[in-house]
C-alpha cells in the first residue's frame, strides 16, 4: 500500500533529466493545485455555482494531465496544464472581478511553467497571450461588455492565500533545483580539480613513459639499423665468395670481405687437419695474421685460445678485454686486439674449421651478435665445403676423362690395327680406299689443309682436304663449318665403332649361351667335354683343341 501511495504522489523519474526536473514542479503544482481547489471550492459553499463547476473541473483535468503525464508525455502534459489552466483563470476573471480578479496572478505561475519547458517561442508566445488576454478585460470593462463584481475580502485573501502558497511551491521547488544544481556543480568542480590533478599525474607520468619508450625505440632502431647493415653485408660477402670456386683463392677473399665489411682487425680462418688434432690456420688479412700463415700457426684442438676450444665443442665464444679473457689477448703478433670471437664452421654438423674475428675496440661483441655472425659463419662453411666438392668433382671429372681418353686411343689403335685400309679418299664424286701402301693425296702439301678428327680431346685421324686452287685462302666460317662436319663424323665414327663391338659382344654372347646349351643337354660328362671341344673347335676355327687335366698335389 505504501508503495501505491509512493507511486501516486512522487513524481516519475525519467533517464531525461531535464524531463524529470519538469515533471517534478508539474507534479507539485497539480497536487497543490487539487488541494488549494478543494479547500475554495468547500469555502464557496454553493457547489452548483460557476466558480465551483470551473474549479471542480479544473481538478478533473490536472488529475487527467497528472495520469498522462506518468505515460512520459511530459511536455505535452506541461502544455496542456498551462493552456487548460490560462483558460480556466481567464474565464473566472471574466465572470467575476475582471481585470481586478485575484486568479489573473495566477499567470505569473504559467509563465514561470513555460520558461521550464525551454522552448523561447513558446515562452513569447503565451507571455503575449496573457498581456492580450489583459487588455482584452480592460476594453470590455470600459465598454461595458462585462460588469465586474468586486469580491468580498475575505474570499481575495483566499485567493491571494492560494496564488501565494502556489508561487511559494514554485519558489521553493527552483531554489531546490538551483542549490542541487549548485552542489552538483561544486561536487563537479572538485571531481574536475581531483581529475585534473590526475591527469596532470598522468600526463607526466605518460610524458616520462614516452620519453623512456622514446629512447628505446631510437636504441632499438639503432640496433636494428645494425643489424640491417650487418645482414647486408653477410649476403654481399656470401654473394661473392658463392662465385669463387678455388679453395686457395676463396680463403684469403672471405678474410678480406669480412674485415672490410665489418671493420675488423683480424680476421682467420681455420682448418681442421686430417687427424683432428689441430687447427692450423689457412687464411688471414691483418699483417700479423699473414706472420702466422708464414710460420704455419696451429692451435692444438681444445687446449689453447679459444680457438682450440671452439674447434672442440662446437660453441662460439667470446673473449673481452677484462679478467681472465685478456689472457688470450697475449698474441705479439696481433698486439691491438682488445674483442674476439670464434665461431665453429660446420657442415651436417661436423667441424670443419674455425672463423676467427678480432677488433681493436673493447668489448665490442654481444650475445646478440652471435646469432648473425653464426649465420655469416655457416655461409662460410658452406662455401668451403662447396669448393672441396668441386675440386673432388673436378678431379673426379680429368680422372674419367683420363681413362676415356685411354680407352679410346686403345680402342682406335686396335681397330687401326685390324683393319686392311689406312683411309679413305674421295673424289670425283667417288670414294676409294686407301691401302698401306698407297699415297694419300695427289698434289702439293700447300695444297692441303689438314684438320684433326677428335673424339674427346684424342685424336683419332686426320681430315686432309686439297684445295683445287691454292691461291684461294678459306676464311673463318668456311673453316668453322668444317670443323663443325669433323666433330659430327668424330661421333658418327665412334658410334659406328660401338655399335659393331655391341655386335660382336653379342655375337660371343649368343655363341657361348648356344655352347652351354648343348652341354648341358646330357648328363655323361664324357659327353660333355667333347661337346664343349667340338664346339670351341668349330667357333675358333682351330684344327687340334685338347683338354690337359692336372692331378692336386697331396700332402
Amino acid at each position: 500500500m505504501l508503495k501505491i501511495l509512493k507511486k501516486i504522489l512522487f513524481p516519475p523519474v525519467f533517464e531525461d533529466q531535464e524531463r524529470t526536473k519538469i515533471a517534478q514542479f508539474i507534479n507539485a503544482i497539480v497536487y497543490v493545485s487539487i488541494l488549494l481547489l478543494g479547500l475554495i471550492i468547500l469555502s464557496v459553499g454553493n457547489l452548483q455555482s460557476t466558480t465551483s463547476l470551473v474549479l471542480g473541473s479544473l481538478i478533473f483535468v490536472m488529475i487527467g494531465i497528472q495520469i498522462f503525464m506518468r505515460t512520459g508525455r511530459v511536455r505535452l502534459s506541461a502544455i496542456l496544464l498551462i493552456g487548460l489552466t490560462w483558460f480556466a483563470m481567464s474565464y473566472m476573471a471574466w465572470e467575476a472581478d475582471g481585470i481586478r480578479n485575484a486568479s489573473l496572478i495566477a499567470y505569473l505561475i504559467l509563465i514561470f511553467l513555460t520558461s521550464l519547458l525551454g522552448s523561447l517561442r513558446l515562452f513569447i508566445s503565451f507571455t503575449a497571450l496573457t498581456i492580450i488576454s489583459l487588455w482584452v478585460l480592460v476594453y470590455a470593462e470600459l465598454k461595458g461588455i462585462i460588469a465586474p463584481t468586486l469580491d468580498t475580502p475575505t474570499h481575495l485573501a483566499r485567493d491571494f492565500s492560494a496564488i501565494f502558497i502556489l508561487i511559494a511551491v514554485l519558489v521553493y521547488l527552483t531554489l531546490t533545483n538551483l542549490n542541487k544544481a549548485l552542489s552538483a556543480s561544486k561536487e563537479n568542480e572538485n571531481k574536475l580539480l581531483l581529475h585534473n590533478q590526475e591527469l596532470t599525474q598522468f600526463q607526466d607520468g605518460l610524458e616520462k613513459l614516452v620519453n623512456e619508450r622514446t629512447s628505446e625505440l631510437e636504441e632499438n632502431s639503432k640496433k636494428l639499423q645494425t643489424r640491417a647493415m650487418q645482414l647486408q653485408a653477410i649476403s654481399e660477402v656470401s654473394q661473392t665468395i658463392a662465385l669463387v670456386q678455388n679453395q686457395d683463392l676463396l680463403l684469403p677473399e672471405i678474410t678480406n670481405l669480412i674485415s672490410e665489411r665489418f671493420d675488423f682487425y683480424h680476421t682467420g680462418i681455420f682448418l681442421i687437419s686430417k687427424d683432428e688434432k689441430f687447427a692450423t690456420l689457412h687464411a688471414s688479412n691483418s699483417p700479423g695474421g699473414k706472420e702466422m700463415l708464414a710460420h704455419g700457426h696451429q692451435l692444438e684442438i681444445g687446449k689453447k685460445g679459444i680457438v682450440g676450444r671452439v674447434a672442440q665443442d662446437g660453441k662460439t665464444r667470446i673473449a673481452l678485454d677484462v679478467g681472465e679473457d685478456a689472457t688470450y689477448f697475449d698474441n705479439p703478433d696481433l698486439p691491438e686486439t682488445r674483442s674476439e670471437m670464434a665461431l665453429p664452421l660446420k657442415v651436417k654438423n661436423k667441424i670443419i674449421g674455425v672463423l676467427d674475428v678480432q677488433s681493436k675496440r673493447k668489448n665490442v661483441f654481444s650475445q646478440e651478435d652471435i646469432e648473425i655472425f653464426e649465420a655469416l659463419a655457416n655461409q662460410v662453411a658452406i662455401a668451403i665445403e662447396n669448393t672441396r666438392l668441386a675440386e673432388e668433382t673436378q678431379k673426379a671429372l680429368e680422372e674419367a676423362r683420363s681413362i676415356s681418353r685411354q680407352y679410346i686411343h686403345q680402342a682406335w689403335t686396335q681397330l687401326a690395327a685390324t683393319q686392311q685400309q689406312k683411309g679413305y679418299r674421295y673424289t670425283e664424286k667417288k670414294l676409294h680406299p686407301l691401302s698401306k701402301d698407297s699415297e694419300n693425296f695427289i698434289g702439293s702439301k700447300s695444297d692441303i689443309i689438314s684438320i684433326p678428327v677428335q673424339l674427346r680431346e684424342e685424336t683419332i685421324g686426320v681430315l686432309e682436304v686439297t684445295r683445287a686452287d691454292s691461291s684461294q685462302t678459306l676464311d673463318e666460317d668456311t673453316l668453322n663449318l668444317i670443323q663443325s662436319v669433323v666433330n659430327r663424323f668424330a661421333l658418327a665414327l665412334e658410334n659406328a665403332r660401338l655399335l659393331e663391338e655391341t655386335s660382336r659382344r653379342a655375337g660371343r654372347e649368343r655363341l657361348v649361351s648356344d655352347i652351354t646349351t648343348k652341354i648341358r643337354s646330357t648328363n655323361n660328362p664324357q659327353e660333355m667335354i667333347q661337346t664343349a671341344l667340338d664346339e670351341l673347335k668349330q667357333a675358333l676355327g682351330a684344327s687340334k683343341i685338347e683338354l690337359a687335366t692336372t692331378m692336386p698335389e697331396v700332402d
